[in-house]
């Protein structure tokens, strides 16, 4: 003979509620960063060191300094960057390698950006006629799951802080 399952008593079906909803609680909440857009990060440039100049391109590494405002950590998968001087195109960079941005923190990371001489030249030049470089970092860092951000950020620097040196 087969028995029939009896209902629990009601005080053990509320503990077991109970249980069930404080369980679903507490992953819901260790998941909450997933759900929420993140706050896009703040970016300074802080150095741009030549690595190859040649008479078809130029290569740089520029160093940013970005600070995650978010309480967790991102995972930047892609990073793409522009950097102006004096309004004018100077490079495209790109994110070498994935980097992880702590939370609550300022953490560095290295772009390989390429150029022309050319346009190195005219930096250089437009840079050459004032105490200081105006610039402005743009671009769009791809964090945790593809989800885009996008920053920017201008500034100057002082002459002999060009083309490498800190801010």
């Amino acid at each position: 003979m087969t028995a029939i399952p009896t209902r629990p008593p009601a005080a053990a079906s509320d503990a077991w509620r109970r249980r069930c909803g404080t369980a679903l609680l507490a992953l819901l909440a260790g998941c909450a960063p997933l759900g929420q857009r993140p706050v896009p990060p703040s970016v300074t440039l802080e150095a741009v060191r030549v690595t190859r100049l040649a008479p078809t391109d130029a290569r740089f590494t520029v160093t940013l300094a970005v600070h995650n405002p978010n309480a967790y950590d991102l995972a930047v998968n892609a990073l793409d960057a522009r950097l102006a001087v004096e309004g004018q195109p100077l490079l495209d960079g790109r994110l070498a390698a994935p980097a992880t941005l702590a939370g609550g923190a300022t953490s560095r990371i290295d772009i390989e950006a390429r150029t022309t001489l050319a346009a190195v030249a005219a930096a250089l030049e437009r840079a050459s006629r004032r105490p200081t470089v105006r610039y402005d970092v743009t671009g769009t860092a791809v964090v945790q799951d593809g989800m885009r951000l996008p920053f920017a950020r201008s500034g100057e620097l002082p002459v002999g802080d060009f083309p490498g040196g800190r801010r």
